[in-house]
């Protein structure tokens, strides 16, 4: 009895000890925003929620690999480092000049693509990238 109380255990703890790395393996790829959402702002006119699509003038992209590094593509500026995550929390992490600068954000990864949110500037706002996943997750922006 003992011996079927543990594998079970052990079995249960098998399942939720592979949780995060499923989550943090969905993440992998290439994704395109569709919408940038602006909320919670202390200074509400800066709320705001508008389209957008990659062409010749601007793109909002991510590409996250597998070995932990990641391009951010935001608008016409491009940011490079590496990634990690614990299932919903990402952490961004680039050399400065040196010294490592990491934020975080919130990935909430659905059928339907991914809302990756920021809290960013004085305002507190917080910046929602709805984003859905590319085909070919070995297009490197900076070529384009």
């Amino acid at each position: 009895m003992k011996i079927k109380l543990f594998g079970a255990l052990l079995f249960i703890a098998f399942l939720f000890s592979c949780k995060d790395d499923d989550t943090t393996d969905s993440y992998i790829g290439t994704w395109v925003a569709s919408r940038i959402d602006v909320s919670d702002c202390e200074n509400f006119s800066l709320n705001d929620s508008r389209p957008v699509q990659c062409n010749d003038n601007t793109c909002y992209k991510i590409i996250f690999t597998d070995s932990a590094t990641y391009t951010f593509q935001i608008g016409l500026d491009f940011e490079n480092g590496t990634w990690a995550s614990d299932g919903v929390n990402l952490t961004f992490c680039q050399d400065d000049e040196g010294e490592q600068v990491c934020k975080t954000a919130t990935g909430v990864i659905s059928a339907s693509g991914m809302r990756l949110s920021f809290v960013e500037g004085n305002e507190g706002c917080i910046t929602a990238y709805v984003m859905s996943k590319e085909d070919n997750a070995t297009e490197n922006p900076d070529e384009n």
